[in-house]
């Protein structure tokens, strides 16, 4: 199924398991509740599509531009998005348990109330993004940019931020647990206790 276009291919709870996507284009494409579990989906094109629900569990989405698209309440568990373009992608409520996110690009993405627990975001680009009450728990995102990414009320217990910039971030309300931050940059970061400006 490589290399087909699948943008006119509407309908829910469509079925592409462990399917070869690879090159496919899905770009303004309908697919609410698809499966796409451990599918192969190297060099697709998936902007501004409505993923709402679907199951991308363990797929291989590695350096794919999904910019734009709709993933709100979708399951990505264990799924490979390194290094993958997900700018201002609608991610709120999506479980991303063991996701693989090194180096993915999430400015300004919509991560509110999503599962992240055990996650790999070391290096990702979170500028902006909105985390508020984002379970993080166990996750790794060490070297991350958070520069004004809002984590109120975030879980983050057992989570390394080392070296990681948190600057202008607004971590009100987070729950801070045995969360290390080893040359982390706090500057103008907001806590529970107040603003930190240790790191400007």
């Amino acid at each position: 199924m490589g290399r087909a276009d699948l943008r006119t291919v509407v309908g829910p709870g469509m079925q592409f398991k462990m399917a070869d996507l690879s090159g496919t284009n899905l770009s303004g494409g309908s697919f609410p509740g698809a499966s796409f579990y451990r599918a192969h989906m190297l060099q697709a094109i998936i902007l501004k599509t409505d993923l709402r629900g679907a199951d991308m569990s363990e797929a291989n989405l590695h350096d794919v531009d999904m910019s734009g698209t709709n993933l709100a309440g979708a399951k990505l568990v264990g799924t490979s998005l390194t290094s993958t373009n997900l700018v201002e992608v609608d991610l709120s409520g999506a479980n991303l348990q063991a996701a693989r996110l090194a180096d993915a690009k999430l400015t300004g993405a919509n991560l509110q109330g999503a599962d992240l627990r055990k996650a790999d975001l070391p290096l990702a680009n979170l500028i902006g993004a909105d985390l508020r009450g984002a379970n993080l728990d166990g996750a790794n995102i060490t070297m991350a940019n958070l520069t004004g990414a809002n984590l109120t009320g975030a879980s983050l217990t057992d989570v390394s931020l080392d070296t990681a910039d948190l600057t202008d971030a607004d971590l009100t309300n987070a729950i801070i647990v045995r969360t290390t931050l080893i040359k982390a940059k706090l500057c103008r970061t907001k806590l529970s206790t107040g603003v930190d400006n240790t790191g400007c």
